[in-house]
C-alpha cells in the first residue's frame, strides 16, 4: 500500500492540496479547521504516518488560556470578581508567555471504571495526598513559591467522578497541604494556604465556551474529547503528577514524584536563565517557553 501511495504520487497531491489550504487561511478559524494533517516523516524505514507526534496547536493554546485563567484565580491577595484574562479580549501575548512558565502540579483520580482495581475512597485519598505532600523539601519549595509568586502554588485537579461532594473534599484536602506535624504527631494544616486546588474540567468547559464567544474558536471544539486532551496537555506541562486510577498506578504515597519533580524543575530554571543577557532575558524567555510548549510530544496512554 505504501509503495502504491509513493508511486501514484498521493502523497505529492495531498502535500500540494494542504498547502493551498494553508495559503488561503486567513484567521485562526479556518486554520483550526485543516482536514488535511501533514505527512509525518518517517524515522527508520519508509513508511510515514498520519498519526500525529505533537499536540494540535489549537487544543495547547487552550492548555494555555486555561492554565492564565486558573493562575488569575490562585493570586494570594486582591482577588478580582472576574479574572484579567476573562475581562481582555486583547492581553499581550508578552504578558502571558512569561505566565506559561510557572510551576503547578497535577493530580488525576479515575473512578467509574477502574474503582475496583484501585480504592479511592476519600479516606485512603486523604493519606496518600497527605504522604505525598510530607516532607520538608515540599514544604519548603512552596513556601518559597508563594512568597516570590505572591500567590499559592497551582494544583489542577481532574477525575471522572461526577459527585460534588467527592470532587470538593478532594479539592479542599489539597487546599490544606502540606500538613505540618505537631508536637503530639497529629496534624494541622497550614495557617495561610500554599496550595490553590482548582476543580480542572469546569475550567476547561469554561475556557472553551468563552473562546467560542470570541469566533476565536470553532464550535465544534466544545465535546468532550477537548476537554480530555486539554487537561492531557496539562498533565504533560505539570511538575508533577499524581495518578490513582489503576492497578500500578494506585500508591499509597508518591512523595518522590513530588520531589522528583521540584528538583528538575529547579535544574531547569538554573539552566535557562544560567547563560543570558540580562538585557535580553525576557524575549529569550518567553521564546522558549514558547517552544517547549508547542514541541510538547504526544504520548498516547
Amino acid at each position: 500500500i505504501w509503495n502504491m501511495f509513493r508511486q501514484e504520487g498521493l502523497q505529492g497531491q495531498l502535500d500540494q492540496l494542504r498547502q493551498a489550504e494553508l495559503s488561503n487561511q486567513n484567521d485562526v478559524i479556518e486554520r483550526t479547521a485543516t482536514h488535511i494533517p501533514a505527512m509525518t516523516n518517517p524515522v527508520s524505514d519508509n513508511c510515514g504516518s498520519y498519526v500525529r507526534i505533537k499536540y494540535p496547536r489549537p487544543l495547547i493554546r487552550l492548555a494555555q488560556l486555561v492554565l492564565l485563567e486558573a493562575s488569575t484565580l490562585s493570586m494570594k491577595k486582591n482577588k478580582p470578581k472576574q479574572s484579567w484574562v476573562s475581562n481582555n479580549a486583547n492581553y499581550s501575548n508578552n504578558a502571558t508567555n512569561l505566565l506559561l512558565g510557572q510551576p503547578f502540579g497535577f493530580l488525576h483520580i479515575r473512578r467509574t471504571d477502574t474503582i475496583e482495581r484501585c480504592n479511592t475512597e476519600l479516606d485512603r485519598m486523604y493519606h496518600y495526598l497527605d504522604c505525598s505532600f510530607g516532607g520538608p523539601k515540599v514544604k519548603q519549595f512552596l513556601q518559597q513559591h508563594v512568597q516570590e509568586q505572591q500567590k499559592p502554588f497551582l494544583m489542577f485537579f481532574a477525575t471522572d467522578e461526577a459527585n460534588r461532594t467527592y470532587r470538593n473534599a478532594i479539592l479542599k484536602r489539597l487546599g490544606k497541604q502540606p500538613k505540618v506535624k505537631k508536637v503530639d504527631n497529629t496534624h494541622e494544616p497550614n495557617e495561610s494556604p500554599l496550595i490553590h486546588a482548582i476543580d480542572l474540567d469546569p475550567l476547561i468547559e469554561k475556557v472553551i465556551a468563552r473562546e467560542i464567544r470570541r469566533k476565536t474558536l470553532p464550535k465544534s471544539y466544545r465535546n468532550n474529547y477537548t476537554v480530555f486532551m486539554v487537561s492531557k496537555i496539562l498533565g504533560r506541562k505539570s511538575l508533577f503528577a499524581l495518578a490513582q486510577r489503576k492497578k500500578g498506578l494506585c500508591d499509597s504515597c508518591n512523595r518522590n514524584w513530588v520531589e522528583s519533580g521540584i528538583g528538575e524543575y529547579h535544574d531547569r530554571e538554573q539552566q535557562r536563565w544560567e547563560h543570558l543577557d540580562p538585557s535580553q532575558d525576557e524575549a529569550i524567555i518567553q521564546m522558549q517557553l514558547e517552544e517547549e510548549w508547542n514541541n510538547l510530544p504526544f504520548i498516547d496512554h
